[in-house]
């Protein structure tokens, strides 16, 4: 695979120079590799345009070995520079994210708590498991504050709640299977667990605890 790429980008590499006519390695200059691997970095990801680069390169300094070309051409070839952040994800339109919340099925215990855990990831990007692990404790509705646990020593930070987060909670909370509060307050602090299984399948492991 990589011999096919090598050679793929060799032949238009020369095509472009010299088309269907000979080829007269003096007639190379160092602004060809330069203009050619310009042109792939300017419409390809940079991951891309480094295979065209090292593949350009190993062409001239293989006809440098064997005296056809000076060690200027080799050097003449562009490095791609590829930043550690490069393939950060691109963020999302204000249109995508209004269509991604208005997907959920609010009307519905499962799509009510989709619909919060999605406002705190959205509105305060919170990771996946810190929104799983978020516990009723760990908000104080009052000073407007939440309470996220992150990091191997469980360092504790305090966000501002806002209102569409609250609102959002609150809702899923208020049309909870309000019989089982008690139930689960006190046996699954952890505020999002209520819809994600049915009540019946906790009591199985929790005899005893009223309801």
């Amino acid at each position: 695979m990589t011999c096919s790429y090598r050679l793929q980008y060799a032949r238009e590499f020369l095509g472009g120079k010299f088309g269907d006519g000979p080829i007269d390695w003096a007639d190379l200059r160092p602004a060809d590799p330069i203009t050619f691997v310009e042109g792939y970095a300017a419409r390809c990801r940079p991951g891309t345009a480094q295979v065209v680069a090292s593949s350009l390169r190993s062409l001239l300094r293989f006809l440098q070995l064997h005296g056809h070309c000076a060690p200027t051409l080799v050097a003449a070839v562009p490095r791609i520079p590829r930043w550690s952040l490069d393939r950060l994800p691109r963020t999302m339109s204000d249109d995508q994210l209004r269509r991604f919340l208005d997907a959920f099925d609010r009307s519905t215990p499962a799509g009510r708590r989709d619909y919060a855990m999605a406002r705190c990831q959205v509105d305060l990007g919170l990771r996946g498991g810190e929104v799983a692990a978020l516990c009723l404790e760990d908000l104080d509705w009052r000073g407007g504050i939440l309470r996220v646990a992150s990091g191997k020593g469980g360092r504790v930070r305090e966000l501002p709640l806002p209102e569409g987060i609250g609102c959002a909670i609150a809702e899923y909370l208020g049309h909870a299977q309000v019989k089982h509060t008690y139930w689960y307050l006190t046996a699954i602090p952890e505020l999002f667990a209520l819809a994600a299984a049915r009540f019946e399948q906790f009591a199985a492991r929790n005899q005893g605890v009223p309801s």
